[in-house]
């Protein structure tokens, strides 16, 4: 197939610059199966034609970021839009790659639109102290989680986010 769009059997492809762009499928003639290769953002929709993130199953997104910081300052390391998710629920690994040291603990978050809430639980770590500290806030009409590292030590922040639509 050249560039442009084809229907095939109830999938439609999209193919743009030698790539399939997007498939969107309409299993049974129900539901959505969308695949978005190049998308930015967006990634397979399952139950959902715009999925608002890498994996999207009707309300239930997921999502990962990765983010490395050697400053004590603070640094977001995830975020979504509010028009998009209401509650979120992180899983975050820290490696200070300067000592070997790891940390690793559980976020729940929610927001109103205007303020965003959170609780940390479950935070075990290996070295002799946390590895940093969290926050979240609302900026620019995006959730953002926030970390503050402990020490200027390379630090590695890897986040899986499960989050709910609005």
């Amino acid at each position: 197939m050249t560039n442009g769009t084809v229907a095939v059997g109830g999938i439609l492809y999209v193919k743009q610059d030698q790539k399939i762009q997007a498939l969107t499928a309409y299993p049974g003639g129900a539901g959505y199966l969308r695949i978005n290769p190049d998308g930015g953002n967006v990634g397979i929709g399952m139950g959902s034609s715009t999925p608002k993130a890498k994996l999207q199953v009707e309300e239930y997104g997921i999502d990962t970021s990765e983010t490395s910081t050697s400053a004590t300052t603070q640094v977001t390391i995830h975020s979504f839009p509010i028009a998009d998710f209401r509650t979120a629920r992180f899983t975050i690994q820290i490696t200070n790659t300067t000592d070997s040291t790891y940390h690793s603990t559980e976020i729940i978050a929610v927001h109103d639109g205007t303020t965003a809430n959170i609780t940390e639980f479950g935070e075990v770590h290996t070295g002799s102290s946390v590895e940093a500290t969290f926050d979240a806030d609302i900026s620019s009409n995006n959730f953002r989680l926030r970390a503050t590292p402990t020490s200027t030590n390379s630090m590695e922040f890897k986040v899986v986010c499960h989050s709910i639509t609005v």
